[in-house]
């Protein structure tokens, strides 16, 4: 459990950091992306579902927060959306991987597990 809370909190705080780089770098450049990697990331911790929306709403932010410009406007539009893309299909990735995971850990302790008696059988007693 405790190293489920310092996983959150070195998310929240590389989210953190994505978006003051996503601010500092002038638009045209795709700095939104990276939070496709802190979606990721949450494979690795308990609450993930805050990191998604957290991760969109400071992808937009960080396109209205950044000053300079370098690149058309629908060249950062099509980046922003990019990234927004980017940190959906990173957390259907999530989402799934925790379902299987979840689904081999029943696996697991039902082939461990005698169906009649309900006690450990040979397999749970060689591991």
């Amino acid at each position: 459990m405790k190293y489920k809370k310092l996983n959150n909190f070195i998310i929240y705080l590389f989210v953190l950091f994505i978006f003051i780089f996503d601010v500092i770098t002038p638009l045209g450049i795709a700095s939104g992306t990276p939070y496709g990697l802190a979606v990721y990331l949450t494979l690795w911790s308990e609450k993930s579902k805050s990191t998604y929306y957290v991760s969109i709403l400071l992808t937009a932010l960080g396109y209205f927060l950044s000053s300079e410009v370098i690149s058309p406007h629908y060249a950062i539009f099509i980046n922003r959306i990019l990234a927004v893309v980017i940190i959906i299909v990173f957390a259907v990735f999530v989402i799934h991987q925790r379902k299987r995971n979840k689904q081999i850990e029943e696996l697991s302790a039902i082939s461990t597990t005698d169906p009649l008696t309900y006690i450990g059988n040979r397999l749970a007693f060689d591991r």
